[in-house]
């Protein structure tokens, strides 16, 4: 199970490193890349939002040994409790107010569908959705 989570993480890491080089402001270049976190670690579901964050812990420990383009890689999580609306505010507060550069997460489709829409294209910042299921999201199998 620790192995998939690790897989998982680098997989996700790499596909932010490059959404973050290309999409990064100007201004940012002088900084570590900050990645916002939001999901659920409160409540019944918290486990799963809990696993997808260890997966992401292990991949930024070795990431991070080496830097990415002299830049480390650093995050901050917000607790969505599962709810679209806490999501959503949870979103905002990231991109506006600690200015990060890519968003990740989360488990709730809802939420994750929310964010998109309300707060990641609006903002023009890049989201990446780890571990939510609606077809909306992942595409309705169909290449």
């Amino acid at each position: 199970m620790k192995r998939r989570f690790l897989k998982t993480g680098f997989v996700l890491l790499g596909s932010l490193l490059a959404i973050s080089f290309v999409l990064l402001p100007v201004h940012a270049e002088a900084r570590n890349i900050k990645v916002g976190i939001i999901d659920c670690y409160s409540g019944p579901a918290a486990v799963y939002g809990k696993d997808a964050l260890n997966g992401f812990k292990l991949a930024l420990g070795e990431i991070n040994k080496k830097g990415v383009l002299g830049k480390k890689i650093e995050f901050t999580t917000r607790d969505t409790k599962f709810k679209v609306d806490i999501a959503l505010n949870m979103a905002k507060e990231l991109v506006m107010r600690e200015e990060i550069d890519v968003l990740v997460g989360t488990i709730n489709s809802g939420a994750a569908l929310a964010v998109s829409d309300a707060v990641a294209k609006k903002e023009k910042v890049p989201f990446m959705v780890w571990i939510s299921k609606s077809e909306r999201i992942t595409g309705d199998g169909e290449i």
